[in-house]
Formats: C-alpha cells, sequence, structure tokens
C-alpha cells in the first residue's frame, strides 16, 4: 500500500508533538539516571545491595497505578526501566574502586612516607 505525500502530511503535527514528548521524556531518563549513579554510590558505601524486591514492586505498582486505563502498558514499560537502572546500579557498584580510593584519603600512607624520608 502506497500511501500519498499529503496522507503523510497529516501526521505531521503529531509527530511534532511526539517529539516534544519524547525530548522530555530523554531528559527526565537522564535525570533519572544520575540519581541512580548517586544511590548506587550510596548502596556501595553502605552495603546495600542493588536490587530490592520490595522497592521494584513499589516503583512499578505507583507508576502502574498513575497510568489509569493505560495500566498495563506503563507497568510493562516501568519493569524494563527499572530492570536496566538495576543493571546500572550493579555495574557501577561493581566498576567503583573502594570508597577510600575515591575520595583520596590516603592520609596514613602519606604520613608513612614522611616517616620514611626522615
Amino acid at each position: 500500500m502506497t500511501v500519498t505525500k499529503a496522507k503523510l502530511e497529516l501526521l505531521t503535527p503529531y509527530r511534532s508533538r511526539i517529539d516534544a514528548l519524547d525530548d522530555k521524556i530523554v531528559d527526565l531518563m537522564v535525570e533519572r539516571i544520575e540519581v541512580i549513579r548517586e544511590v548506587a554510590e550510596l548502596k556501595m558505601k553502605e552495603g546495600i545491595p542493588a536490587i530490592l524486591e520490595d522497592r521494584i514492586r513499589e516503583v512499578v505498582d505507583r507508576a502502574g497505578a498513575r497510568a489509569g486505563t493505560d495500566e498495563d502498558m506503563i507497568r510493562e514499560i516501568y519493569i524494563m526501566l527499572v530492570a536496566v537502572c538495576c543493571d546500572l546500579e550493579e555495574q557501577i557498584i561493581d566498576e567503583l574502586p573502594p570508597l577510600r580510593e575515591r575520595e583520596g584519603q590516603f592520609d596514613d600512607d602519606e604520613d608513612d612516607d614522611e616517616e620514611d624520608d626522615e
């Protein structure tokens, strides 16, 4: 089936609206990822596991409840979103060096070096 240019042009205002919404969604996802990175560092520091099943259910249920008639679709999207974010948390936690090294807290080592010089 061939679609004429005139018929495709009928979609233009809708595509513009979708593009504008996509821009907002991406901005919010970037902001969410920044918070996920902060949470991963805190979890590592405090020895909290990346995956907390109760919290995952809470986030998915909350999103679904806000969606009204589109609850199932939003729950599906959030299941994927949370899974990707949990993967990111695990990756960050696995890749971060020990907190002491990241904060540059080598005061004891530096003192030892100074004593060696004397």
